[in-house]
């Protein structure tokens, strides 16, 4: 499982390190991955995580997520 959001307020290496931070703790979340240029991150969570907690911690460090999405595989 993966949930992607699309975050257009991303653009230097100091927004991705403030997003991993942010994150990485959350219990559940295994993984993240910024990308910078695509102003995307993707988080691999287990499935007791959901997409809108993700988003929310994002925008409680001050980044808007524009789309939230979870896919399965």
């Amino acid at each position: 499982m993966r949930t992607r959001l699309a975050a257009p307020d991303i653009d230097c290496d100091g927004c991705k390190t403030a997003i991993e931070r942010a994150l990485a703790p959350v219990p559940g979340v295994e993984a993240v991955e910024v990308d910078v240029s695509g102003r995307v991150v993707d988080v691999r969570p287990a499935p007791t995580v959901d997409a809108d907690a993700l988003a929310r911690q994002m925008e409680d460090i001050g980044y808007e997520v524009a789309a939230a999405e979870e896919e399965v595989g």
